[in-house]
Parts: C-alpha cells; sequence; structure tokens
C-alpha cells in the first residue's frame, strides 16, 4: 500500500482526537529533522509528535513522524532500509563531510576511469565496518559526538558494522558523481563517501544529499510543509498513514472480536488461540496484532523454541505493548 492509498484510508479516522498516525513529509534543505517535527506541531495543534531517523540540515528527503501514539512506533519505522541520492565533489575535504563544514584540505582530483569508480563503489556492497564521523549522534559517554564536534574535541570512535545493500554510480563528470545508495540504518552517507574516495586514493565531500525512501515510504508520495495541502491542518491531516500500514512490513495476526477485546484488557490470547505464527524476517522479531476492522491494536514478540520445526508448538508469544 501506498502513501496515497494509505491517505485516502485513513480520512475517516486519523482526524480523530487522540489518533496515532504516521506522515511521511519532506524535510527541506537548511531544516533540521527537530525543525520539521516542530512544524508539524504547530499545523496540527498536537504536541506528541516525533521522527524516526534524523536527516541533517544539508540534506532533503523523506522523513517520518509519528503522532500521538504512532511515536511508540519510531523505533520500527528506524529499523527500515533507506535509500539516498547525492552528488560528492572530489579534491575536497570538510569538517563534516559536506558543503556545511570548514574546508580542511583541497587537492586536485585525479581523473578516474569510471569501471574504476564503479568496482570501488561495489567493494562496499555486503557491507563494511564504518567509523562514525565527529558530526554524528552517536554518544559518547551519554554526549552526542556532534555537541563534542561542535567544542572542537574529537574522541576515540568504535567502528560499527553497517549494510550496504547497492551502491550505484549513475553518472561521472570529473571531479562530481551522482550516486544512489540503499543501506541499512546507521550508516552515514558522508562518512561512505569519504571511505569510497580513500578507497581511490584521494579525497572527497558531499556536494548535495537526498533520501528518496524509507523502506516501502517514497520522496514520490511525501508532504511539503511549507506548501499546499502540508502546510495546513486538513492537508497534513489528510495524508496520513495507518499505523497498521505504517509497519506493514511486519507480520501480522487478524484478531476476532473477542480476541481483540482481551488484548486491549492486557491479556494475549492463548498460543493455541492463535495458532500458525506468521514467520518473522529475523527469526525472532515483532508481529503486529490486528483488530477484525485491520487497525493497530498491539505489537507482540516471537520466541522460537528450540527443537524439531515441525514440533507442535515451535515458537512462543509475548505481548510487548498495547496501543
Amino acid at each position: 500500500m501506498n502513501g496515497r492509498e494509505s491517505g485516502r484510508k485513513m480520512k475517516s479516522t486519523a482526524g480523530e482526537s487522540g489518533a496515532g498516525f504516521v506522515l511521511n513529509v519532506y524535510k527541506e534543505i537548511s531544516w533540521s529533522s527537530h525543525h520539521a517535527v516542530d512544524r508539524v506541531r504547530r499545523i496540527l495543534g498536537l504536541r506528541k509528535v516525533g521522527h524516526a531517523g534524523t536527516l541533517d540540515p544539508l540534506a532533503s528527503g523523506v522523513l517520518l513522524i509519528g503522532v500521538g501514539k504512532a511515536t511508540k512506533l519510531l523505533s520500527y519505522l528506524t529499523d527500515l532500509p533507506k535509500v539516498y541520492r547525492g552528488t560528492l565533489r572530489f579534491g575536497v575535504r570538510t569538517a563534516s563531510a559536506d558543503l556545511g563544514g570548514a574546508v580542511l584540505e583541497e587537492v586536485v582530483p585525479p581523473v578516474f576511469a569510471a569501471d574504476e569508480i564503479d568496482r570501488a563503489a561495489r567493494s562496499f556492497v555486503g557491507g563494511y565496518d564504518q567509523l562514525p564521523p565527529m558530526v554524528s549522534a552517536v554518544k559518547h559517554e551519554g554526549k552526542r559526538l556532534y555537541h563534542l564536534a561542535r567544542k572542537g574535541v574529537e574522541v576515540e570512535r568504535k567502528p560499527r558494522r553497517v549494510d550496504i545493500h547497492r551502491f550505484d554510480i549513475l553518472d561521472y563528470t570529473s571531479p562530481r558523481i551522482d550516486f544512489e545508495v540503499e543501506c541499512s540504518k546507521g550508516t552515514y552517507v558522508r562518512a561512505l563517501v569519504e571511505d569510497l574516495a580513500a578507497r581511490l586514493g584521494t579525497i572527497a565531500t558531499v556536494e548535495c544529499l537526498t533520501r528518496s525512501a524509507v523502506g516501502p515510504h517514497s520522496i514520490d508520495d511525501s508532504q511539503r510543509l511549507i506548501s499546499r495541502p502540508g502546510s495546513t491542518r486538513h492537508g497534513l491531516r489528510a495524508g496520513a498513514i495507518a499505523m497498521a500500514d505504517a509497519i506493514g512490513h511486519l507480520p501480522a495476526i487478524e484478531l476476532t472480536a473477542p480476541q481483540a477485546e482481551r488484548v486491549r484488557r492486557g491479556q494475549l490470547p492463548s498460543r493455541t488461540e492463535l495458532g500458525t505464527l506468521p514467520e518473522s524476517p529475523q527469526g525472532n522479531g515483532s508481529i503486529r496484532l490486528l483488530g477484525p476492522d485491520g487497525h493497530l491494536l498491539a505489537l507482540a514478540k516471537r520466541s522460537d523454541l528450540p527443537g524439531p520445526a515441525d514440533s507442535e508448538v515451535d515458537a512462543m508469544v509475548s505481548l510487548d505493548r498495547v496501543f
């Protein structure tokens, strides 16, 4: 289900007071992610609003925002893979790895063969250990790295494994490359650009960057907050995505009316009543519990049990959170 279909489905429910829903908004260049959240708060007149996955001020594109009860879904949205499009420039290194930072070094950029760049980009596919930049939100002794960086403090960081699903070179006209990356959460594209340049024996920085998708949520369905309809309360609500659809990548169990009522009271139906459990993408993971009307009632956690896969009970389920 795409954003437009979700928006139509939510017209009768997303506008109700206290409802939870997700918005796919377009974060403008120069805005922080918190700026976008504040704009949504003002437009809707609501306080309980949060975002999933930070976008740097230089970057634009898809920012998923949870409203009301949907703020409890933000961690599940952050886990989704991301797609970025951008342009890098060889021969420049900055303090922030993008044009928003002070220039630290400039060199005459080498001219590469196109297949040489392709090979270097493909070498990252499958994942690698990436060192988080100092201007990241990673914490060191309880403090965000970017706070320390603003004070001129640099600390030792530990590399973190990130998954690069694809790294496509769209165009190369020296000294610039247009690229598209699909990657896991926690990947810093600015660091990836610097690492690509290092493998090619030079330096580089990001000139522009756009997040074009978060999981199934595309930039084509995102709402602008600076123009109609997204800049109005009614227009923004019309694009709301139902909570059940926003995390549609998770498997689901449809409950009967009596079972749904028990879940609302915090009581999970027995393992036998739930029947065959849907497969979780990670083996052990979250399952959506849906009411007869298709709305998200709760999230349950599946835990696989040791033993034969065809045994009568091969997994257990526990209630994680009720909405």
